[in-house]
C-alpha cells in the first residue's frame, strides 16, 4: 500500500488554518485571501506519491500568483490538473487567459507565471511531473481549459475521485497507473485501448462505476438496453459488455442491482413501509411474482419474511453482497487480472 507523507489541515482553527492553507500551497503560488486571517475557512486533504501529489480542497475566495521569482525559488517543473467541482477561478497562466465554471477543469504551467481569482471553491487536484505528463500526454497542453460540458469531463472527473478516495488502498504502482489513465482519458481513448493493462484496467474501474451509478438511478426504465446504456455512460456497446463481465453480464448486473435496491427498500427502517409490488415497481420489476422469486432465489428468504425479520430486530447487512465491487481499487485489479 501507498506509504507517502500526507497533509490535512481539519484540525487546525483561525489563523492556525490559514498559515497551514499557506505553507501547503506556498511551493506552487502566493496566496491572498478576502478578509481577515483568523477567519479563514478551508480543508485540504493531500496525498503525496513519489514526485506527483493529489488533494482534496475546500477554500474561501482568494487570489493565487506565481510570478518570476517563485518560479526561480520554487524548483517545481510540474503540471497540475485541476478539476472544480463547485466555485472557480478566472486569470492567467503564462499568455493564457482562464476563465473556470463549476465542472471545469483547467491544466496549469507551473513552469510558466500564473495570476488568478478564485471565488469559494471545492476542487480535486493532481499534480504530475512534465517529463510524466509529457509520457502519456504529448498532445495536451496546459495553460488550458477543459469544459464540463465536453465529452470527456463527466470520466474524467469521476477517475480523478476513484483515484483520490482510494489512494488508501493502492500500491506506488496503481497510483502510476491510475495517473497515467488521466492521460488516455484526456487523450480520448475512454474504451481503454491505447494504453497500458494496468491503466486500461483503472479506466475501466472508473467507468465501471459510472455505469453502477447510471443503473441504479434508472432502474426501473424499461428501455435498459445496451445501446441506450452505452449512450448514456458515454462509451460503446463493446465496451458496456466488458464492464459487466464480472457480474456475469449486462443483465445480471441490471438484475443484481435492482434486487440490492429492492432489498435496501425492505430494510428501511425511517420510513413507511411499502407494498411488496411497490417495492418490486420501484426496483424496477414488472410482476410482483418475478420479483419474489428472483428475490427468493438470491437470499433465500421471501421479501415478505426479510421485512418481517428486520422489524424483530434482524441485522439486514447479513444479506449483503459486495458482488458489485464498489470498492474502486478491488475493480481494477479484477480487470487487471483479465487483461
Amino acid at each position: 500500500m501507498i506509504d507517502s507523507p500526507s497533509f490535512s489541515i481539519d484540525g487546525a482553527a483561525g489563523v492556525e488554518r490559514f498559515e497551514a492553507w499557506r505553507t501547503l500551497v506556498r511551493p506552487m503560488f502566493d496566496v491572498e485571501i478576502e478578509g481577515r486571517a483568523d477567519t479563514f475557512e478551508g480543508r485540504a486533504e493531500v496525498v503525496a506519491v513519489g514526485e506527483s501529489l493529489i488533494a482534496r480542497t475546500r477554500a474561501q475566495p482568494q487570489s493565487f500568483r506565481r510570478d518570476a521569482s517563485r518560479l526561480r525559488e520554487s524548483g517545481w517543473d510540474h503540471i497540475v490538473l485541476q478539476h472544480y467541482t463547485s466555485g472557480g477561478f478566472c486569470g492567467v497562466n503564462g499568455d493564457r487567459e482562464l476563465a473556470l465554471a463549476p465542472g471545469d477543469f483547467s491544466i496549469l504551467d507551473l513552469s510558466r507565471t500564473l495570476e488568478t481569482r478564485a471565488t469559494s471553491f471545492a476542487n480535486l487536484t493532481l499534480v504530475v511531473p512534465r517529463d510524466q505528463w509529457q509520457s502519456f500526454l504529448p498532445g495536451i497542453t496546459p495553460c488550458s481549459s477543459i469544459s464540463a460540458r465536453e465529452a470527456i469531463a463527466p470520466n474524467l472527473g469521476r477517475h480523478l475521485r476513484a483515484l483520490f478516495d482510494n489512494t488508501g488502498e493502492m500500491t506506488p504502482e496503481e497510483f502510476a497507473a491510475g495517473v497515467e489513465a488521466v492521460g488516455a482519458v484526456l487523450s480520448g481513448q475512454k474504451d481503454m485501448g491505447g494504453a497500458s493493462s494496468a491503466s486500461r484496467a483503472s479506466i475501466a474501474a472508473s467507468l465501471r462505476e459510472r455505469l453502477i451509478d447510471w443503473l441504479a438511478g434508472n432502474l426501473s426504465r424499461e428501455d435498459l438496453d445496451p445501446q441506450t446504456i452505452a449512450a448514456a455512460c458515454g462509451v460503446s456497446r463493446a465496451t458496456i459488455y466488458r464492464l459487466a463481465q464480472i457480474d456475469g453480464g449486462l443483465m445480471a448486473m441490471v438484475q443484481k442491482l435492482r434486487l440490492e435496491h429492492a432489498r435496501d427498500l425492505l430494510a428501511a427502517r425511517h420510513r413507511q413501509a411499502l407494498p411488496i409490488a411497490e417495492v418490486a415497481a420501484r426496483a424496477g420489476f414488472r410482476s410482483n411474482a418475478h420479483f419474489s422469486r428472483a428475490f427468493r432465489r438470491r437470499y433465500q428468504i421471501t421479501p415478505r419474511d426479510f421485512r418481517h425479520l428486520v422489524r424483530v430486530g434482524y441485522d439486514p447487512d447479513v444479506l449483503t453482497a459486495d458482488y458489485r465491487l464498489r470498492n474502486w481499487i478491488k475493480t481494477m485489479r479484477a480487470f487487471s487480472a483479465e487483461l
